[in-house]
């Protein structure tokens, strides 16, 4: 299976801008998403079966698992275990491949992160774009009903 950019569905979700190249309905043992950020993904979660795998191909950051803060920059990976809570700060550019594929009910929020002066998100009352809606049309009609 070969997955082109024009394909790719974008979505933004907690200051991260995604490119979600495949779902659980293309092949159920794994997905990708390519991901660009100015502020990290400010909201802690955990997935109840999938593993979080990101390869940083550009800029830095703290990833926080169960509440460590690890720092990334360009060609580190990350490997975040099914059930482990965890969120990131940073600019970055980053693949994440989730096995086996995501899927939208087996994402637990934990919270919304009041972004830090380092993470680049402006403190002077801008607001944090919303998570993305799951019950959209268009989300459902690329990952498939989660009911």
């Amino acid at each position: 299976m070969i997955k082109k950019e024009q394909d790719a569905i974008t979505v933004e979700k907690n200051g991260v801008t995604m490119k979600i190249y495949s779902s659980h309905d293309d092949c159920e043992q794994a997905a990708v998403v390519y991901q660009e950020t100015d502020t990290g993904h400010l909201e802690e979660f955990y997935h109840l079966t999938c593993a979080f795998i990101y390869y940083i191909i550009d800029g830095s950051g703290i990833f926080y698992i169960e509440g460590e803060p690890f720092e990334v920059k360009k060609n580190d990976v990350v490997i975040v275990p099914p059930g482990q809570k965890f969120y990131y700060e940073g600019r970055l550019k980053q693949v994440c491949m989730t096995a086996p594929a995501w899927e939208p009910q087996g994402e637990k929020h934990v919270r919304f992160i009041e972004p830090s002066s380092t993470s680049g998100v402006k403190k002077n009352g801008d607001k944090i774009k919303p998570a993305i809606n799951y019950q959209s049309e268009e989300y459902y009609e690329y990952h498939g009903s989660h009911t």
